[in-house]
């Protein structure tokens, strides 16, 4: 996965967050990325059971599944863990930020599915989505996040069934899909916790179908390019590429082979 990608979820924080203090924030980011077949998708799909803690004030914990378009965008769906007074659906155009639902606060153990879409994975517009309270399901529960290419739109979907969408004609991929487990923290701050959290079922949607990923590879980054160390891993949990991602996990080298499926 390219810096590109990360980048626009590092700069959606930076601006929402409800605080009058200016933060300088680094995402740290471990995951695995999918094998070349899946480029050239036109939807992504992956499980993650749903890990509900304190998270920390102006930290996010996010994990989530998403890719690069051809079109030069970038799309993701996963859950979040965050603490603070956010418009649950908006978008930031040409420096200016749109409330397109309502506000809403977002306190402790509330664990929300979360969307953004980024016209240009270089620029600063963006669109995003939060579900209403609890809507990443109660703790230990195993949930399905799709995006799926739809007519002029994009369909988040959370076990099946349409949670929001978003109308820009969708294109292919560019790009192998990932899952990520993520932590953005102010620069001055640093916690270690984040998750464990656990993925399966990493799956890809081409002309022919759903596809399952072939293999499985690390991906550890730090970004921008930031002092902190990145103290999280990720690792093979079983025969099925059943994956675990977060605190007290063994950092592998970075693009190294987790998993392949023989």
């Amino acid at each position: 996965m390219r810096h590109s990608q990360i980048f626009p979820w590092l700069m959606m924080i930076i601006i929402i967050i409800p605080t009058t203090q200016v933060y300088a924030l680094n995402a740290l980011q471990v995951g695995a990325s999918a094998d070349q077949s899946s480029q050239g998708n036109t939807g992504v799909s992956v499980a993650i059971r749903t890990n509900i803690y304190h998270a920390q004030e102006s930290e996010m914990d996010y994990f989530w599944v998403g890719t690069s378009l051809t079109n030069g965008a970038f799309i993701q769906f996963g859950y979040s863990l965050q603490l603070g007074n956010y418009c649950l659906k908006g978008k930031m155009t040409s420096g200016e930020s749109t409330c397109l639902a309502y506000w809403d606060t977002i306190g402790l153990y509330d664990a929300r599915w979360q969307w953004q879409y980024w016209p240009n994975t270089y620029g600063f517009d963006y669109y995003w989505g939060i579900g209403t309270y609890n809507s990443a399901g109660s703790n230990a529960t195993w949930h399905t996040y799709s995006i799926v290419a739809n007519g002029t739109a994009w369909s988040f979907q959370l076990n099946g069934k349409e949670v929001d969408h978003i109308l820009f004609r969708p294109t292919h991929s560019s790009n192998p899909v990932s899952l990520i487990a993520e932590k953005s923290i102010p620069s001055q701050q640093y916690r270690e916790k984040l998750g464990p959290v656990e993925f399966r079922n990493l799956a890809y949607l081409k002309e022919d179908g759903w596809h399952p990923a072939r293999t499985l590879t690390a991906f550890v980054s730090c970004v921008p390019h930031c002092n902190i160390p990145n103290p999280f891993g990720v690792a093979v949990d079983g025969p099925s590429g059943h994956l675990i991602a977060g605190s007290g996990i063994k950092q592998p080298v970075n693009g190294a082979l987790l998993w392949a499926n023989n």
